[in-house]
């Protein structure tokens, strides 16, 4: 419950913008929340969501893919889309336009179904990369 606890004051942290603040929560909360799978998807999702934030997109990398890895394992799919979603978001900004629309577009064919919301951040983030593309 600790870690849970953590998580969330990690989360509102990001929200308000304390991101290093917000990272120090997130490495408190993952050494408590044990090897229950979706908390600690949630984490690395939304831990990279922060290194995205601070443009440290290695950092951020490490931790999407992390939460890929684990949400496959444990059969969430929606989670690993996020995921996915994000970690094609990195690549853009990493150069890497293949990839990034690789992943956001296997991301969108379960994230569109999800939610109007999702389906227009997919399409939102497809048109940056095709005009990062030059298209």
């Amino acid at each position: 419950m600790r870690g849970l606890a953590h998580s969330q004051r990690a989360l509102l942290l990001m929200r308000a913008g304390n991101g290093q603040a917000a990272i120090d929560a997130f490495g408190a909360a993952e050494a408590l929340l044990g090897d229950e799978p979706e908390p600690v998807v949630r984490l690395h999702l939304n831990r990279g969501n922060v290194y995205l934030q601070r443009g440290d997109w290695s950092q951020a990398a490490v931790d999407l893919e992390r939460a890929v890895h684990l949400a496959e394992t444990a059969d969430l799919p929606i989670q690993r889309a996020k995921a996915a979603h994000n970690l094609g978001y990195t690549h853009l900004l990493r150069g890497d336009l293949v990839q990034a629309l690789t992943l956001i577009d296997g991301a969108r064919a379960v994230l569109d179904d999800v939610s109007p919301f999702l389906e227009a951040v997919g399409l939102q983030d497809r048109a940056e990369v095709l005009v990062a593309g030059g298209m």
